[in-house]
């Protein structure tokens, strides 16, 4: 309904409707201009994608086939956009095996600023499996630190 008006965000707050869906509705936004710009190649790149978009990738991937959306999606990738949101991808949605406490204790380190970008990036290496330990995610944490 939204989707060409430039003042979406305002006519969204006068339309009576869930917060829930609201942040879907940001969430199907965020998708559509980052596939309208780019479409996502690496491993980070597809993590970035389907975690910031979250439950609205399905119907992005079935808007994009219409003629309104102005970069046509392949249907590769979005048999492989669909697939990494799922534990069947290239994707781990695993939980990592360390939390933020266990950061700090073994850093020896209060809770901070710190720790949130750390966990985020440490979460993005264990999803695009660029780590598969609890000892290599702290080796990685460690370059962080630096």
């Amino acid at each position: 309904l939204l989707w060409q008006v430039s003042e979406r965000e305002e006519k969204l707050a006068r339309i009576k409707v869930s917060r829930e869906f609201v942040d879907h509705c940001r969430r199907w936004w965020l998708g559509c201009r980052s596939l309208e710009h780019s479409h996502p190649c690496s491993r980070r790149e597809v993590y970035e994608l389907v975690s910031r978009v979250g439950d609205a990738l399905s119907g992005l991937l079935d808007f994009a086939d219409l003629s309104a959306f102005s970069r046509p999606v392949d249907q590769a990738l979005k048999e492989r956009l669909l697939l990494a949101a799922t534990d069947r991808g290239e994707l781990c949605w695993a939980p990592l095996p360390l939390n933020g406490h266990d950061l700090c204790r073994h850093w020896n380190r209060k809770p901070g600023p710190w720790l949130g970008p750390m966990l985020a990036e440490l979460q993005a290496a264990w999803a695009c499996r660029e780590v598969d330990s609890g000892e290599k995610l702290l080796a990685y944490s460690a370059a962080m630190l630096r």
